[in-house]
């Protein structure tokens, strides 16, 4: 992990990776010279992970503490409660919001088997997308893409997951976080509203 850091900030560049419901996001941010010398790492990391156990272990860790820490903002909290009070999903749906507790005891749970068997049964580039700015290059971009990602393929087959409409309910609530002299006030309204 560290020899890719000093690597990319060597090149200049940051990659960053983030995963959220049906999408991983893969976020390069680079010059020109060294966009040939990013690829070939971001190619390495997402074909060739090794999934370090104690690289896993730092990683709950550090998202134990995040998520506690938010458990005492009023804000984060206000954001959360509100997303989980105007929706209904079960608790097995890809838009169903958890408490904070429930996100911590999850990222307590997840075990390096987990991810190994995540990695080689669902993710994969071949139903993605990709926007590139800053090069007029197209023959470049294309073989630099088809090089990356072209071959990483899920052994899944994809299906887009869409929301459903959620009926709001009137409901004033009052959540009060000790020893927080800051507030926030958030309110929502859920409406049907035709996707184009």
């Amino acid at each position: 992990k560290e020899q890719i850091k000093d690597r990319l900030d060597q090149l200049k560049s940051s990659v960053y990776f983030v995963f959220s419901r049906q999408t991983l996001n893969v976020s390069i941010i680079t010059y020109k010279n060294s966009l040939d010398e990013t690829m070939k790492i971001v190619k390495q990391i997402i074909t060739e992970p090794t999934f370090p156990a104690a690289e896993l272990e730092k990683s709950v860790i550090e998202n134990v503490t995040y998520l506690e820490g938010n458990m005492n903002d009023p804000q984060s909290v206000a954001f959360t409660e509100i997303s989980r009070r105007t929706s209904n999903y079960p608790k097995t749906s890809l838009f169903y919001t958890p408490s904070y507790q429930e996100m911590i005891t999850s990222y307590k749970q997840v075990k390096q088997a987990d991810l190994v068997n995540f990695y080689n049964s669902i993710l994969g580039a071949n139903n993605g997308v990709a926007t590139v700015i800053g090069t007029d290059d197209k023959a470049k971009v294309k073989s630099l893409l088809e090089d990356t990602f072209g071959k990483w393929n899920s052994k899944s087959k994809y299906e887009k997951a869409y929301p459903t409409a959620q009926n709001s309910v009137k409901k004033d609530d009052l959540i009060n976080i000790p020893d927080k002299e800051n507030a926030a006030a958030v309110g929502q309204v859920n409406f049907k509203m035709n996707r184009n």
